[in-house]
């Protein structure tokens, strides 16, 4: 009976286990990629994006990628960091990264990458903020193991170059509204009964410093506002600012309300055009209806 009962788990062991000779083979390591850093496309940040939304421009790539308004454009006076996707296979620990701009060496940064075995790791790499010092165009170029600490599969890859647009800043009288209050509402208005108080709101944009800068309202009766304000938005969102005067119309016929920024002309405005906003409003008798 004992004999029986060994022999019974023998079998019924070896039908669920198996033997040793059928035991699943490892299979064998993924081989390593050759050794090698990219530097697959240059592009900048513009730093003015709001958190959130950390996504670099899309240039055209290739050192000729001349920039658009959407591409590798920077407005004089605001900042930019210059941005290296590389591609890596392998590990590179402490190599260095150049950056370039106009053929001159302005910024240099360790770094360490190691690609998992088999695979390749995509990297952003951001530069210094640089801030343009003149408006004009720009070859930004950025070298990857700039020291050749290491050798790699394709030593003709590391560097990428791309042009950069500087532009000039623009400070603008953006529009002029008449604000008339109904039951607790506002309402945009272009026609006021005589005596009716109203708010007229000035708006002015910014892309580019402007610290300090002269803003004068005036309406049918004169000067309504004369004051100095400070703007200072960036390449993609410039900053805003929003005057609101109250005042009340009295006289029927059309009230004009001019809106003027820098108008001494001292600050660096690359389009003077836009300084200015005009606006008409029609004051209606007392006695009408509209």
């Amino acid at each position: 009976m004992r004999i029986t009962t060994l022999l019974w788990f023998a079998i019924v062991g070896t039908a669920l286990y198996g033997c040793s000779k059928h035991s699943p083979v490892q299979p064998a390591p993924v081989s390593e990629l050759p050794p090698n850093l990219k530097a697959y496309e240059g592009t900048i940040y513009w730093p003015d994006i709001p958190i959130g939304g950390m996504t670099a421009a899309s240039p055209r790539t290739g050192p000729d990628a001349l920039a658009n308004h959407e591409t590798n454009q920077v407005v004089a006076g605001t900042g930019a960091l210059p941005l290296v996707r590389q591609v890596c296979a392998g590990s590179f620990p402490d190599y260095q990264i150049h950056f370039y701009v106009n053929d001159e060496l302005w910024w240099d940064r360790a770094s360490s990458t190691t690609a998992p075995v088999g695979a390749h790791l995509w990297l952003g790499i951001y530069g210094m903020m640089w801030v343009p010092p003149d408006t004009g165009t720009y070859v930004i170029r950025i070298v990857l193991d700039a020291t050749n600490r290491y050798q790699e599969s394709d030593e003709t890859d590391n560097e990428v170059s791309f042009k950069v647009r500087v532009i000039p800043p623009d400070l603008v009288a953006g529009m002029l509204e008449v604000i008339e209050w109904r039951n607790g509402y506002p309402y945009r208005v272009n026609s006021v009964t005589a005596g009716t108080p109203v708010q007229v709101v000035a708006w002015s944009f910014a892309r580019g410093p402007f610290a300090n800068h002269r803003a004068v309202l005036e309406g049918p009766d004169g000067v309504m506002l004369d004051h100095r304000a400070t703007l200072a938005g960036g390449t993609i969102f410039p900053d805003i600012r929003q005057d609101t005067v109250a005042c009340t119309p009295r006289i029927p016929g059309t009230s004009q309300f001019r809106y003027v920024v820098d108008p001494d002309g001292n600050f660096f405005d690359g389009n003077r055009a836009n300084n200015t906003a005009i606006m008409d409003l029609t004051v209606l008798p007392a006695a009408a209806t509209r």
